[in-house]
């Protein structure tokens, strides 16, 4: 489960400080499926950044999974991200110089899979791979697929630890509307088979109605946009 407790960022910029998140409250259970929606600058990234450990709020608390993640520090905070969480990006950053099968395998080696011989990384990185189909490209190099089979191979990635929580941010936003569609569907079926919680960022609706929910979020708030259009009327 996720928890954030009036959770607030700020940055400093010259000698103004800017509010990127004003205050921000929301429960994500275990094995939702959430998109959280917002133009740019609305502080949607920067949200994704502090449920994926990859940045502190400035005041506020983060649980995730019951933990008080503020108590994590370094190296802690790192294990935690790497058991925990699966990254799914836009622009895929799958490594250039590897074939899709070593990218796949690669979290397996940042969790410190000792137990695992390369063979059996290997393995799990294989039948992960056609999992989302793409096992008979498990040899190609990134520029070698298309931008729909390079986010296959990114989707594999995240989930080849099992995480309890995959973060997506913006994963259709490079892809046309048939390859988002079969992206989407791949998502919500490997999520509903590992049990995960998935949150995608997105500032697409149509994206965000195959949802279970959508948070949205303006000017480093939560919002009702239901409230909004009636007030506007």
């Amino acid at each position: 489960m996720i928890k954030l407790d009036n959770v607030k960022k700020s940055y400093r910029m010259g000698d103004s400080i800017f509010e990127a998140l004003k205050g921000i409250s929301l429960t994500i259970e275990q094995g939702e499926l959430v998109a959280i929606v917002g133009p740019s600058g609305s502080g949607k990234s920067t949200t994704m950044n502090i449920l994926g450990l990859l940045d502190k709020p400035t005041s506020g608390k983060y649980y995730l999974d019951g933990m008080d993640t503020s108590k994590f520090l370094g190296d802690e905070l790192s294990a935690l991200r790497n058991k925990r969480l699966g990254f799914i990006f836009q622009q895929f950053f799958l490594l250039p110089k590897l074939s899709a099968i070593d990218n796949v395998m690669l979290p397996l080696t940042y969790r410190h899979e000792d137990k695992l011989s390369a063979k059996a990384m290997s393995d799990l990185a294989m039948a992960m791979l056609a999992k989302v189909h793409m096992e008979k490209f498990a040899h190609h190099r990134p520029t070698e697929l298309s931008g729909g089979q390079q986010q296959r191979v990114a989707i594999a990635r995240a989930l080849i630890g099992k995480p309890s929580i995959i973060m997506a941010d913006e994963p259709t936003g490079a892809l046309d509307t048939k390859t988002t569609q079969q992206i989407m569907d791949l998502l919500t079926s490997q999520m509903e088979e590992i049990g995960a919680t998935v949150v995608i960022i997105t500032h697409s609706l149509e994206v965000a109605a195959q949802c279970h929910r959508a948070i949205h979020i303006r000017d480093g708030l939560l919002i009702d946009p239901e409230a909004l259009e009636k007030k506007s009327h």
